[in-house]
């Protein structure tokens, strides 16, 4: 008996790693399998399995693609009007006025490239060199110069060429759009302009540090005084600490995003080189001030080491996940 059920023990733990390895990763319950709260004693009337042999034909509807209205399409874009009008109004046959009929509309979606250049703002100034007591070219303290009323355009940083629109379109492009440095770089090249990927990603990190970095310590600071928050952690794979030797493993983004129920919606990222408490720590507590609320994991021992939490809750989709599993390794409903 305990040789069969060693054995057993390590075909599950083979079952599970080959799954874990090459099984599909989508978390799909079976259709037939027991309701949660049932196995409880609870009621649930939030979900509902209706057999579809149970349903009468008459409310059978296939499912249909809900069309747009017809000219709905490019709403909402902007339009230019071209008038073109004949070069005379007069009948060439019998020399009178003509009446106008109705017009003919063509619409035509037109698309203008995006634009890039160097803006070279030269603002003259004057100087008076008159012989005079308060113009004397000797006396610089007297010497006066008269420029524009323009107003000096605003540069991001001192010395550089770095426009706010630019790097905001760097950034839009990053990381709304999903497009990296790289591949930006070589849409440049492809127009003919020689912006190489470090530059655009100096930007990006000064603008950070010198214009973004205050509203994230803010936003760190607001995250400690919520009542409610979600944890996590994954994994990160840092080149830069590999060639450099420091790090054989893994590194970890730790992320905490405020609960459904704050008032002020937020997701903060930590880097960190570990899984340790101190990277935790890192993220909870900041300039002696901590997180006192209650929080929401995936039940990693770390978190429990945290003494703050007033609660310790756990994650539903985690503890679903380990159901899942269960139930394919048993290949029996639960």
């Amino acid at each position: 008996m305990l040789l069969a059920s060693k054995v057993n023990n390590l075909t599950e733990i083979i079952l599970s790693m080959k799954r874990q390895s090459f099984g599909r990763k989508s978390e799909k319950f079976n259709p037939d399998q027991l309701n949660i709260f049932e196995l409880l004693g609870l009621e649930d009337n939030t979900v509902a399995i209706v057999d579809s042999d149970d349903i009468p034909d008459g409310a059978k509807q296939a499912k249909k693609n809900p069309r747009k209205p017809k000219g709905k399409a490019l709403s909402g874009l902007p339009v230019k009007e071209v008038h073109y009008n004949p070069d005379s109004t007069v009948c060439p046959i019998c020399g009178k006025e003509m009446h106008e009929i109705a017009p003919t509309v063509i619409n035509e979606l037109v698309y203008i490239p995006a634009q890039i250049y160097i803006k070279k703002s030269i603002f003259h100034n004057f100087a008076c060199f008159n012989q005079h007591k308060d113009c004397d070219e000797s006396n610089n303290d007297h010497l006066k110069i008269y420029h524009s009323s323009q107003p000096v355009p605003v540069t991001l940083f001192e010395k550089s060429a770095a426009s706010p629109a630019f790097v905001a379109h760097t950034a839009y492009d990053l990381l709304k759009k999903c497009v990296p440095l790289y591949r930006q770089e070589k849409a440049y090249k492809d127009m003919g302009y020689n912006i190489s990927r470090t530059l655009l990603s100096n930007w990006l990190w000064r603008s950070m540090n010198e214009y973004l970095r205050f509203i994230v310590d803010k936003m760190r600071h607001d995250f400690l005084r919520l009542s409610f928050i979600h944890l996590d952690e994954t994994e990160l794979k840092v080149l830069e600490e590999v060639k450099r030797g420091t790090r054989n493993s893994d590194s970890y983004v730790w992320i905490g995003m405020s609960g459904e129920i704050e008032d002020k919606q937020m997701a903060i990222y930590s880097y960190g080189p570990g899984r340790s408490i101190n990277e935790l720590k890192k993220m909870l507590i900041i300039d002696g001030e901590h997180f006192s609320g209650t929080a929401v994991t995936d039940g990693y021992t770390v978190y429990d080491n945290y003494t703050d939490f007033s609660g310790h809750a756990g994650c539903w989709a985690h503890y679903s996940s380990r159901i899942i599993i269960l139930d394919k390794l048993t290949s029996a409903f639960i």
